[in-house]
């Protein structure tokens, strides 16, 4: 487990990255994502992750993956 805490918007998160799965050798991604914070937590659950040398590393950190809408390419 990768845990991780950051502010965003004004108040402390933590966002907990799980469940890691070698997708290409040599390459791990979660398959669970839980961001908490005092209000509530979110959880998120990866079903599939599709290789790409055209996705940036920055994507897959905790404010990007809770303030954008990221279109990765599928093959």
């Amino acid at each position: 487990m990768t845990e991780v805490r950051y502010i965003a918007h004004g108040k402390e998160r933590q966002a907990r990255f799980s469940a890691f799965n070698e997708i290409i050798p040599g390459y791990y991604r979660p398959q669970q994502l839980v961001v908490t914070v005092e209000e509530g937590r979110t959880e998120v659950r990866f079903q599939h992750w599709t290789a790409s040398n055209t996705a940036e590393a920055r994507v897959f950190t905790p404010i990007h993956l809770e303030t954008q809408a990221l279109t990765l390419p599928a093959k």
